[in-house]
């Protein structure tokens, strides 16, 4: 959790993944093919933690998606 990359496998597009903790509640994923950052996801939980705002970037196709995870 700490933003060092680790060897990741089941996906070709893959090669590394780091996870980095950012203040109490938001968790950020980056992954690497080779060395270049493929895509970022940032999930920010709610404080109730009955929610969870979801954001991704892929770098590939220069495209953000938002959405939110909602436990039922």
């Amino acid at each position: 959790m700490n933003g060092a990359e680790a060897p990741y496998s089941g996906d070709p597009g893959v090669t590394t993944i780091s996870l980095k903790l950012q203040g109490d509640r938001t968790l950020e994923e980056t992954r690497r093919k080779d060395g270049k950052v493929v895509a970022v996801w940032t999930m920010t939980l709610s404080e109730d933690g009955k929610t969870a705002h979801a954001k991704t970037y892929n770098a590939q196709r220069d495209a953000t998606d938002e959405f939110e995870l909602v436990k039922q």
